[in-house]
């Protein structure tokens, strides 16, 4: 995943990771990276809350730093065996919170680039459609016009052979 991240998500990556290693770290003396995968995991949720739809939510965001604390609390007690410290992982939840906040002119400017190039693929669509709607109808007409010159020839040619085999009427 963290291929997909956009630089400025990688930035708030390596921030989360500094918080979960300085005033997280529930099992003390680890190397500096113990702790990425939650982090990307953190950013993830950072990531959702910050969608085209939720950006201005601020219950949401109450959710969000609850949804982040209770997964570092999980974390500590179902993946680490540790006792869990669920205040202070509502701490580093708000601290990652403060932090994402100096990021989110970014998000809010990557939903509206999100939202144009949606709208010009969109518009593209449309354009698309509508030359293939322009070029079927086009094509029909030259079909319909080689139909009545086909027609107009089959006519005059029978009408010759017709005046030929009976003779003019006139």
């Amino acid at each position: 995943m963290t291929n997909q991240l956009k630089p400025f998500h990688k930035k708030l990556l390596r921030e989360i990771e500094e918080i979960l290693f300085l005033d997280w770290n529930p099992i003390g003396d680890v190397p500096k990276d113990e702790y990425s995968s939650y982090a990307l995991q953190i950013l993830r949720f950072i990531i959702d809350f910050c969608s085209v739809e939720n950006i201005e939510d601020l219950e949401l965001l109450k959710a969000t730093k609850k949804d982040i604390a209770n997964f570092l609390s999980k974390t500590e007690t179902k993946e680490m065996g540790l006792d869990g410290d669920i205040m202070s992982c509502q701490k580093v939840a708000e601290k990652v919170l403060q932090v994402a906040e100096k990021y989110m002119l970014y998000f809010k400017l990557d939903n509206l680039l999100s939202i144009l190039k949606k709208r010009e693929n969109e518009q593209k669509g449309k354009i698309q459609t509508s030359r293939a709607i322009e070029t079927i109808l086009a094509t029909i007409d030259f079909i319909e016009d080689l139909l009545k010159i086909e027609w107009e020839k089959y006519t005059i040619d029978n009408k010759k052979s017709f005046v030929e085999e009976i003779g003019d009427p006139i």
